[in-house]
């Protein structure tokens, strides 16, 4: 589904449905009584006017449909080049997640306290999270010029890019700064979507 319907298709039956749609209006107004003489003539005339109106609806919406998988098919490309670029980040963040889950589950169950088994999970914790940090920060010249690539009227993506490479660069609460991830990974779809809408809006083609 790649075609749209033709403009001139649209044009055609938009002003025939307000030529026969005031054609109709006259003779109901002004020829009431040709009308009663000529029933189908009139059915003639209902038939055309729910033929331009109804069409028109389905080419509007079909035309609405294209537009719409036109944009998302070329959206879910992109973003299919942003993840890979956050994929050490997704890693890293799962590591300090799994030992992070382990230690809430041992402190609920009440489990024996080894001062040696806790030290070293802490570690594990707060190596994962120095590579969850490390990993955004190597990782930002290549999210910026995606940005700049892709979105270049971005909106809302610089400004989410700003918070969450502030939260690394200040050594935020990892979840604070995942989350900061989350909400640019969002701003990044809403703007290269924005930005493929605005291109299939001038596309004289379409």
């Amino acid at each position: 589904m790649t075609q749209r319907a033709p403009r001139s298709f649209l044009i055609l039956l938009a002003v025939g449905l307000v030529v026969f749609f005031s054609v109709g209006m006259y003779l109901e107004e002004w020829q009431l009584a040709w009308l009663q003489n000529h029933p189908i003539s009139v059915n003639l005339l209902s038939a055309v006017i729910g033929f331009c109106g109804g069409f028109l609806t389905i080419a509007i919406v079909y035309n609405w449909l294209v537009d719409a998988e036109w944009i998302k098919v070329r959206t879910t490309a992109a973003m299919e080049q942003w993840y890979p670029l956050c994929q050490d980040m997704a890693d890293a963040y799962a590591a300090y997640a799994s030992h992070l889950a382990a230690s809430n589950l041992a402190n609920a169950n009440w489990a024996p306290i080894d001062p040696g088994h806790e030290a070293s999970r802490f570690q594990a914790q707060r190596r994962a999270a120095d590579q969850f940090t490390s990993a955004g920060l190597r990782a930002k010249d290549d999210l910026l010029h995606f940005i700049d690539i892709h979105a270049p009227a971005a909106n809302q993506a610089p400004g989410a890019a700003a918070l969450f490479f502030g939260a690394l660069e200040d050594r935020d609460d990892v979840e604070i700064a995942h989350q900061a991830l989350d909400r640019l990974s969002r701003a990044v779809q809403t703007d290269v979507r924005r930005r493929y809408r605005a291109e299939r809006a001038k596309d004289p083609n379409r």
